[in-house]
């Protein structure tokens, strides 16, 4: 769902205590923090054992799993 923008111009959305994030900025969406071929490369990793490279045809970070 998103915000309509009479709504965003009002609200803020809290991407930590300290950084809010006006939802303005951005015409009612949030704004992307994490690149998903950082997430797609890691899916191919750890749960198919491939080297990410040979699939994406470019190396990208790994995100952090617990």
């Amino acid at each position: 769902m998103s915000c309509s923008r009479e709504c965003a111009s009002e609200a803020t959305v809290a991407r930590s205590a300290s950084q809010p994030v006006e939802l303005e900025r951005y015409a009612g969406d949030l704004a992307h923090t994490t690149d998903f071929r950082s997430v797609y490369a890691t899916l191919i990793e750890r749960c198919f054992g491939l080297k990410h490279e040979d699939v994406l045809g470019a190396k990208y970070a790994l995100v952090p799993v617990a």
